[in-house]
Parts: C-alpha cells; structure tokens; sequence
C-alpha cells in the first residue's frame, strides 16, 4: 500500500469514528440536544473528495455550549403561559387521585350508618379504588406507548366522570362498589400518564419545578376531600352523595 492510499486510509477511519461518536452522543443525550441545530460542518463525502487536502475533522461541541443552546431555544420557542396551563390541566388528574383517595374517610362515617354497612363491606369500599388504581397503574406503561399520553389522559378523564355518577346515584352498596372500582381505573391510568407527559412536554429548565406539580395537586385534593367531609357531616342522609 502506497503513502499516499495509507494517509487516505487513515483519514476515513478517523471521519468514521468521528461520526460515529456524535451518533452515540446523540443517542445518549435523552432527546434534547437531538433538537438543537448542528452547526454546519464539512460532509465525509466531500472531505474526503478526490482533490480535496485531507485534514482533520472538526471538533466536537462543548457539551456545556449544547446546553446553554438547549435551554435559549426552549426559552425561546415555548411560550411559558402554554406550558404552565398545560401543567396545571395535565395535573387535574393528580387533583382527583388525592380527593378519590382521601374523601372517603369522611363518607365512610355516613354511609356506613345509612347504608347498615359491616366492617367487611367498610373495608372493601375503601380499599377497592386503591386495589383498581394498583392494578391499572402496572398497565399503564403499556396503554402509554399503544395510545399516548394525551389519549390515556382522556380516557382516565373518562373514568373519572363516569365513576362520579355512578357513585353519586349508587342506590345501595353493590352500585358504590362499582363505582369505586371505575374510580380507581381512572386514577391508576392518570397516576401513571401525568408525571410522564408533563416531563415530556416541558423544557429542560422547567422540567422539575412542573412535575412537582402534580404532586401538590395530589396533597391539595386530600385537603379539598377533607374541607367536603366536614361541609357535609352534618347531613343525616344524603350527606355522603
């Protein structure tokens, strides 16, 4: 092999491992410098052109340059209000996971009088919807990548609307349990979608801060859950509804 070949060679091994190191980069930086604009930089094809002086390929980005690009183009392309908003609906879901959970300690001391519940029927009726919440939430990755995050947000939506009327209309506790069980549909589906579609949906420097929310949301539903508790106690009947 003459110099001349071996140089030529040499120069192609080194463009390829140069590529094939920005692959890897690109592959390993979770989806956000993918969306940042490469810096235009000479092709292998035309680098390595007949004619063409062989020289080093250009080096790499500093990863803390990507970074602060990253941020200003999120900064820039995503209106901070839209974001917010979408937090706070996405998180509507984590709302109703603490209210479903928590409102039935206080229910549970009317129905149990009006309903002549047993101590089973109690515990059935406030375990199911965390027994269905459980379960759903195993599945969720799945329905997740089958339909999407927005789909699977609808659906628990509808879980929870549908559950509400079944519960407010149960006319004995066969009917609540049901309901109960629809409830926690919802509410394993949403537990399992919001803090994802949140995280996806928010730029870098406000990913953190946003996920939280669903998490107050979920501490301000149990508080909301025990404010209804204690409005309605003094019912004799129907208080529960």
């Amino acid at each position: 092999m003459s110099r001349k070949q071996a140089d030529h060679h040499d120069y192609s091994l080194r463009s390829m491992s140069h590529l094939m190191g920005e692959r890897w980069r690109k592959v390993n930086d979770g989806g956000e410098r993918s969306l940042i604009k490469e810096a235009s930089a000479p092709s292998v094809s035309s680098a390595s052109a007949p004619g063409t002086s062989a020289s080093a390929p250009a080096p790499a980005t500093n990863t803390g340059d990507l970074e602060r690009a990253a941020r200003k183009q999120f900064t820039q392309d995503v209106t901070p209000g839209f974001v917010y908003m979408l937090a706070v609906f996405s998180a509507l879901g984590g709302f109703m996971f603490g209210y479903d959970t928590g409102v039935i300690s206080g229910a549970m001391l009317l129905l149990k009088r009006e309903l002549a519940l047993s101590a089973l029927w109690q515990e059935v009726l406030i375990s199911s919807t965390v027994a269905a919440a459980a379960v759903c939430a195993l599945l969720g990755g799945f329905l997740n990548g089958l339909f999407g995050r927005r789909v699977c947000i609808l659906v628990a939506s509808s879980f929870f609307t549908v559950g509400g009327v079944v519960l407010s209309a149960a006319p004995g506790k066969e009917v609540l349990l049901a309901g109960r069980l629809i409830v926690g549909v919802g509410l394993g589906i949403a537990s399992m979608t919001v803090p994802v579609y949140i995280a996806e949906a928010s730029p870098p420097h406000l990913r953190g801060q946003l996920v939280t929310v669903n998490t107050l949301f979920i501490t301000a539903g149990q508080f909301t859950a025990s404010l209804i508790d204690g409005a309605f106690s003094y019912l004799q009947r129907g208080g529960w509804r």
